[in-house]
């Protein structure tokens, strides 16, 4: 059983599935309930941290909007991994000029949003201009404050909190019974805490947890396991300094592309580990100064996210090399 089947599995499919956002789903009923949804539905920026519904919503909207031919009428893409301006004026502009499926118009979702270039951000607000009629673009972010102001003054916010403890508890408890799942009493607690408010990290978490028997045991989710992107962390910071840079490298893009954690957070979990690790205090303080460097150097929205892991983590095994013995760095 893979986290990612359970998490596509679950993902919602109605406006009623959408967990812990009551406020959107009663937004998202009144554009598809207008008389005329093409002039009721905005071009729209989702905010809010990753795994509480924003993908979700935006699909589910789409399927209500389109019954059988949402697919057609439907175009997502991560800005994370298309982020330039040729990407806008070649895919993005030849999107908006077709005719949607036996619709008036198409949902443009663009994950990410706050990973494209100010260049690629500022041939999108044109096209958004000349398009409002057959194209919908929906904007997903972590981080709002990265959009263009004339994007943002184009678009409806909607703010995504963080799902509560009692309400992905809930979700669990519903996805553990559809699966024959049997879990110690409290396990599924300490999940949803762990998840710090991410429904699809709490799946991600539980699917983890199940051992052969198809039980989750308490002592396999105990305090001492921590979140996947805590081990992922740690993890990187390990194998740097013991030189492995590729093993390094993989675990940072492992955590920034597969479970959606951005590289500020994914620093923050490094400086949270650097901080609890037996390490020599020079160790210590030369990691927390190369994170803050090429923390702040990945503000830049232009920046190769690619080449600066790479002299990142390369930064680090530096560290171990001159500083300590690779054989006295523990790799978990």
């Amino acid at each position: 059983m893979s986290s990612e089947n359970l998490d596509e599995k679950y993902k919602p499919k109605r406006i009623k599935d959408l967990v812990g956002q009551p406020n959107i789903q009663m937004k998202i009923e009144e554009w598809v309930n207008s008389p005329n949804p093409n002039l009721a539905i905005p071009h729209m920026l989702f905010a809010g941290p990753p795994g509480v519904g924003k993908t979700s919503a935006a699909m589910v909207l789409a399927q209500e909007l389109f019954g059988k031919n949402w697919r057609d009428n439907f175009s997502r893409f991560n800005a994370s991994n298309e982020r330039g301006i040729e990407f806008i004026r070649v895919k993005i502009k030849q999107l908006t000029i077709m005719a949607p499926a036996a619709a008036s118009f198409h949902i443009i979702f663009l994950d990410e949003a706050d990973e494209l270039t100010n260049q690629a951000q500022d041939a999108l607000k044109e096209i958004m201009q000349e398009n409002t009629e057959t194209a919908k673009f929906i904007f997903a972010c972590n981080n709002p404050e990265k959009i263009i102001s004339p994007i943002q003054d184009r678009c409806f916010r909607v703010n995504f909190k963080p799902i509560s403890d009692d309400l992905i508890v809930q979700r669990l408890m519903f996805i553990c019974k559809n699966e024959g799942i049997t879990y110690d009493e409290g396990a599924l607690e300490i999940l949803a805490q762990r998840a710090l408010g991410s429904l699809r990290q709490a799946i991600i978490l539980t699917t983890a947890s199940v051992n052969r028997k198809n039980h989750i045991a308490l002592e396999n989710v105990g305090d001492e396991t921590g979140t996947l992107e805590e081990w992922g962390a740690e993890k990187i910071v390990a194998s740097a300094l013991q030189g492995n840079v590729k093993e390094a490298e993989r675990q940072f893009f492992n955590i920034y592309y597969e479970n959606s954690i951005k590289y500020g957070k994914i620093f923050e979990l490094i400086l949270n580990k650097v901080d609890k690790m037996e390490l020599d205090i020079s160790i210590k303080e030369a990691i927390i100064n190369e994170t803050g460097l090429y923390d702040y150097r990945m503000c830049d929205p232009n920046v190769n996210v690619a080449v600066q892991v790479k002299c990142y983590v390369n930064s680090i095994a530096r560290i171990g090399a001159k500083k300590q013995d690779s054989r006295d760095i523990e790799v978990l």
